[in-house]
């Protein structure tokens, strides 16, 4: 498995090593900018899309927006689907960012840690 550099300094800091040993420092700027658009757009996400294995409802549907829209910086039009074969629970897609709450993916789990 591969192992995730999760220090931006040390990230940013090896950016800058491959940059400089190449000859290339003259494209930060533009990596900046490229990096700014992906961050940005992962800040604003267009929608939020919820998948329930049964159909989310009145109540139901509220407190979910409630609470995912504390995470949000600005209102964005909530998308409810359904699949049965989620199993139970529910998935969330907003802009990069996935959750996977249901029973499926759980199980999933389950069963490569049994195998493993």
């Amino acid at each position: 498995m591969k192992s995730k550099i999760n220090n931006p300094e040390v990230i940013t800091q090896s950016l800058l090593d491959v940059l400089k040993e190449s000859g290339e420092l003259s494209l930060l700027p533009e990596i900046a900018d490229e990096l700014e658009e992906e961050l940005g757009k992962k800040k604003n996400p267009k929608e939020v899309v919820v998948i329930g294995a049964i159909e989310i409802k009145g109540d139901q549907k509220k407190e979910l927006e409630h609470v995912l829209s504390r995470f949000l910086t600005h209102p964005v039009p909530f998308t409810y689907q359904h699949d049965a074969s989620l199993l139970g629970g529910f998935t969330v897609q907003i802009g990069d960012w996935f959750l996977d709450a249901s029973i499926r993916h759980e199980l999933n789990e389950l069963k490569t840690a049994l195998e493993s």
